[in-house]
């Protein structure tokens, strides 16, 4: 027994420098049977190994096993089966293939052979589970049972070459070997700890830091959700940028619309940004999300006209990195943290594509840059790939000056960027301007109502009332029904001298909306002209009533009085 048990943790070591297994404990839970009554100073002897490639998973399981009825056996078999699984499942394999091999001191009786004959393999659902039987006897001898040669080399053993020396092993102590296997399991152990923790996340929180206090900055100077505010402080606009305004290429990683945007991008950043910078280290961190941040921003230049801000080109690096981190170290990739990257980068490109605010050409952008990024620099070990290197900052080159080149020759005039233009020229007091941007959207096609409201406002602003009446017209046809809108119609109507129209849609305006204070100031003045006093004060008293009286129906209302009394009066 000394000897099976030798030679079972001589094969674990073996399997450990030579194929690339590691010792794990039982993935679903520890066995509650033992198959052996093992009484010798307590010594350990099962083992199971795992190792993968890619998403398909090995799993090597060795027990040995000294006298034993063929029923446990059999239940013993058919629990592992039953494991399998969720085996899969806790691994997150695509594929599951399980060798579980018995160890016996003695050679094969037929009574223990019957149960693995019966049950040695399973095949379900990418799931294949082989079971067999190893004899080893005093004589040195060494027998195999029950498996084919071609799946004994997919898991990296072969009967004819990889069997052990067992008279070698008669002048090593068991405590020796395993001695040795604790050791290549700290080898291991190590080898993953300097994989995962080369760098320390300084440029993780510095970048948390600067982000949040630009944040606070530009809430305090306006609004982070407003236009003009996020273009005055670096956001990405095409227009700006063609002026000259380059910095814009990378100043919007910095900028956040609104907090729930901040707090989503944070939080991608501490998790993603952590384990990119201990992967690569801090100064190959900063040059992929630099990079990355700018990459996303000149994508947003070239294929949208929207003001864009965030670190979300940024976080998609991350994940081009960990893409790359993935295509050299694939076992480990998928081993660890592989499916979970997956699964998420593909959840948030499909969001992009949904939700139409989300700027997806800065995320594919920033997702390129990363990889090319990471590319370029390499993994830390991996600092002798020059070929490597130069060709990625070759494509790099190639890629970014390409997308420049169509973005400085592109016609970036669309409805999208003109209307952000017009809002800012209206918050300016620029009607003018944001009359011909608005005049030009609708020409390009954007026939939406609360396009033509808008217009019509800025045609009442520069005094143009017939076709301010002309637009609102368009927009009540087009299903529009805001209060606004019918308050700045009978504006239009009034000032051209239609009283009719106007005491009308400043009735329509009321009902839509009882607070609006200047509809009960306007249609008062209408019946002052008619001389309907008392339509006059009910008007003014259903302001009142409501409490969004201000100085200018205050001051109304008291001449108002004074004129009706001496009205009163004269009669």
């Amino acid at each position: 027994m000394q000897l099976r048990d030798k030679w079972l943790w001589a094969y674990v070591l073996r399997l450990m420098k030579e194929e690339d297994y590691q010792l794990i404990k039982f993935p679903v839970e520890e066995q509650k049977q033992q198959l052996q009554s093992n009484e010798q100073e307590n010594t350990v002897t099962s083992a199971v190994l795992l190792r993968n490639d890619g998403r398909s998973f090995q799993m090597l399981r060795l027990q040995a096993v000294d006298s034993v009825w063929g029923a446990t056996l059999n239940r013993d078999i058919r629990s592992l089966s039953d494991q399998a699984k969720e085996i899969k499942k806790r691994l997150k394999a695509k594929e599951l293939s399980i060798l579980n091999v018995y160890v016996f001191p003695y050679e094969k009786d037929a009574y223990l052979l019957e149960p693995i004959e019966k049950l040695n393999r399973l095949t379900e659902d990418k799931i294949t589970v082989i079971s067999n039987a190893v004899f080893i006897d005093t004589e040195q001898s060494l027998t195999e049972w029950g498996i084919p040669q071609n799946d004994l080399a997919s898991f990296g053993l072969n009967t004819e070459q990889d069997k052990i020396n067992l008279q070698r092993l008669e002048w090593i102590s068991t405590e020796e070997i395993l001695k040795e296997v604790k050791a290549e399991e700290k080898k291991k152990e190590k080898e993953f700890h300097s994989t995962f923790n080369y760098g320390k996340p300084k440029f993780t929180y510095l970048f948390l830091i600067i982000n949040f206090i630009i944040f606070a900055f530009i809430e305090w100077q306006g609004s982070s959700t407003d236009p003009e505010t996020l273009i005055q402080y670096g956001a990405k606009w095409a227009p700006a940028i063609l002026e000259g305004e380059y910095w814009r290429f990378i100043t919007p990683v910095f900028l956040h619309i609104g907090f729930i945007h901040i707090l989503m991008n944070s939080l991608a950043l501490y998790f993603l940004g952590n384990l990119v910078e201990k992967i690569y280290g801090s100064f190959r961190f900063l040059w992929i999300y630099l990079f990355a941040g700018f990459t996303g921003t000149v994508a947003s230049f070239v294929f949208s006209s929207n003001i864009s801000a965030g670190a979300s080109g940024a976080i998609f690096g991350c994940f081009g990195a960990l893409l790359y981190f993935g295509l050299q170290r694939r076992n480990l990739f998928f081993r660890t943290l592989g499916n979970d990257v997956i699964i998420i980068l593909i959840f948030n490109l499909g969001i992009g594509f949904i939700v139409p605010v989300v700027d997806n050409y800065g995320h594919i952008g920033g997702l390129v840059g990363g990889f090319l990024a990471a590319m370029i620099v390499s993994l830390p070990a991996q600092n002798k790939k020059r070929l490597e290197k130069i060709a990625s900052g070759l494509v790099a080159i190639v890629l970014v000056v390409s997308m420049l080149g169509i973005g400085f020759t592109k016609d970036h005039e669309d409805d999208v960027a003109l209307l952000i233009q017009a809002t800012i020229e209206i918050n300016q007091e620029n009607y003018t301007e944001a009359r011909d941007l608005l005049e030009r959207a609708i020409e390009l096609g954007d026939q939406r109502p609360e396009v033509f409201l808008q217009l019509g406002a800025v045609y009442n602003q520069v005094e143009q009332f017939d076709e301010a009446i002309e637009v609102f017209n368009r927009a009540l046809d087009g299903g529009a029904t805001q209060p606004e809108l019918y308050f700045q119609l009978a504006y239009a109507q009034l000032k051209l001298g239609d009283y009719e129209n106007g005491e009308k849609n400043l009735l329509e305006t009321i009902y839509r909306d009882p607070d609006i204070v200047e509809a009960y100031y306007n249609l008062t003045l209408i019946y002052i002209d008619q001389e309907e006093y008392e339509k006059a004060f009910e008007v003014l008293d259903r302001a009142a009533e409501r409490e969004i009286t201000d100085e200018r129906t205050d001051e109304l209302y008291e001449r108002l009085n004074d004129f009706y009394e001496e009205l009163q009066n004269g009669a």
